[in-house]
């Protein structure tokens, strides 16, 4: 008799493509490019890369080339990241599902940043790696935030040493003040999933990332958070910024203004929900449409949305750990093992991000082994234990999603050993301390999402700390 399903919050299962909304007529978009630590924003000719921006899709936009002109990226992504603080500062942090309070005055500052802090964006994508980026460590990982700012910021206070730390004095002050207080809200994991008030969790260095014997320590660890050797200016986003939450919004937008202000040390990859089939109807496009109107509410999800399609799908920690949302893809229907040659086919990967209607490519026949590793690094999941006797040879199962697969042990030790690496970091479930180990220590999940889809479940948020000797699960409760 088939195990009963986990008790966890069930994903949404993926309904079938549906087309990308119509391209606007007329008019390119602009192009923008880097100059030192700004990026500028020049007449919209030539560029053949940003053709599918088109952010004049909606008539009545309050920007137009001109006005794009006259902004400094780098000024926007900082005005973006100190009104999003400010109005934060406002809320009432007693609860649990937090909501910003918006007025008219903000609301307006808000709507003015969104599309120049897009178009830039998509340029510093488009001149980065795709599909696959290279991150090195020391670098904090985070998992599926869905709308979730509270656990968004803090983290952040608390790990992050970049720009945007640095952006107000009394701001960066205020920081270093409630940090010593919050110390003691971080736990100690143990391998059985319990865990202990205390500080962080610490795999050594004779241990590596690598084994099977990635179990997590028992003994309390010394490290008081606050200290600078928990400290990284890097941080690496497993996707699923959006829906379930309240804050979907000023989630993403706050990260994109950090990726545009520090393009090298925030790293983006995209998750399930950051396709439009599934975040208009989990959230974020109401969010959108509630806040601005339905017309512009649109426009900021559809505009949104483009930036979502430059995001890498995978990446590459240390040379050594595979990093993306879902996990690992399928074998082919052959058999064979072409994931890796399929990941590093540029060029069509390339074409397939540019396009101006990814759903539609998603369908063609020719595209259709790529649109499968696409599904899978997107939707995957490891195996329970119990569902281990039901998978394939090679270590691969039906999906409980609706789509996608499951896989199990030999899946992962067979793709960590044909691609020498050590093992496998992702997000996309829901785990009741934010971080769990899995398949003898190869499969890592963060999930840095608390009380999840709006249920009061008693989740807590993780993340991962890893440097190039451990790798620390920390907990916020």
């Amino acid at each position: 008799t088939r195990p009963a399903a986990s008790s966890q919050p069930t994903q949404p299962t993926r309904p079938a493509a549906s087309s990308q909304p119509a391209q606007p007529s007329g008019g390119r978009p602009a192009k923008s490019y880097q100059t030192g630590s700004v990026v500028e924003v020049e007449s919209p000719s030539v560029s053949p890369r940003t053709q599918g921006i088109h952010f004049t899709k909606y008539a009545g936009s309050k920007w137009n080339v001109k006005q794009i002109q006259s902004h400094h990226l780098a000024a926007v992504a900082s005005r973006m990241l100190e009104l999003l603080d400010e109005t934060w500062d406002q809320v009432d942090k007693s609860g649990h599902f937090l909501q910003f309070p918006w007025n008219k005055t903000n609301k307006g500052s808000l709507l003015e940043l969104i599309e120049p802090l897009c178009i830039g964006l998509k340029e510093i994508l488009k001149s980065q790696e795709y599909p696959v980026i290279d991150v090195n460590s020391p670098v904090c990982v985070l998992g599926d935030i869905h709308g979730r700012f509270d656990d968004l910021k803090f983290f952040i206070n608390q790990i992050y040493t970049g720009e945007t730390q640095q952006l107000s004095r009394a701001y960066s002050m205020n920081v270093l003040g409630k940090a010593k207080r919050v110390a003691k809200n971080f736990v100690l994991l143990n391998d059985n999933g319990e865990f202990e008030v205390a500080g962080i969790n610490d795999v050594p260095d004779a241990m590596s990332k690598s084994s099977a014997h990635l179990n997590l320590l028992r003994a309390k660890s010394t490290y008081d958070f606050v200290d600078d050797s928990m400290k990284t200016d890097s941080l690496l986003f497993l996707g699923d910024f959006v829906d379930r939450g309240f804050a979907s919004l000023e989630v993403v937008l706050y990260v994109m203004a950090m990726k545009v202000i520090s393009p090298e040390k925030i790293h983006m990859l995209r998750g399930n929900h950051e396709t439009e089939e599934i975040n208009q109807l989990y959230g974020f496009k109401l969010q959108c449409t509630s806040l601005f109107g339905d017309e512009e509410g649109k426009r900021v999800w559809w505009m949104i949305n483009r930036v979502f399609d430059d995001l890498p799908l995978a990446a590459l920690l240390d040379g050594k750990m595979f990093c993306a949302h879902g996990g690992i893809p399928r074998l082919n229907s052959a058999g064979r093992d072409d994931r890796l040659e399929i990941l590093q086919d540029e060029e069509i990967w390339r074409r397939f991000r540019d396009s101006p209607n990814q759903s539609a490519m998603l369908e063609a026949p020719e595209f259709e082994r790529y649109a499968q590793i696409f599904e899978d690094l997107l939707w995957a999941d490891p195996a329970d234990d119990v569902f281990e006797g039901e998978l394939d040879k090679d270590g691969f199962g039906r999906s409980m999603r609706g789509c996608s697969v499951m896989y199990g042990s030999k899946a992962v030790e067979s793709f960590l050993e044909a691609n020498g690496m050590d093992l496998i970091m992702r997000a996309h479930q829901m785990k009741s301390c934010g971080f769990n180990v899995a398949k003898s220590g190869k499969v890592i999940t963060v999930f840095s999402s608390s009380h999840y889809n709006k249920s009061g479940a008693d989740n807590y948020a993780g993340v991962a700390y890893v440097t190039p000797t451990t790798i620390r699960g920390v907990t916020r409760v």
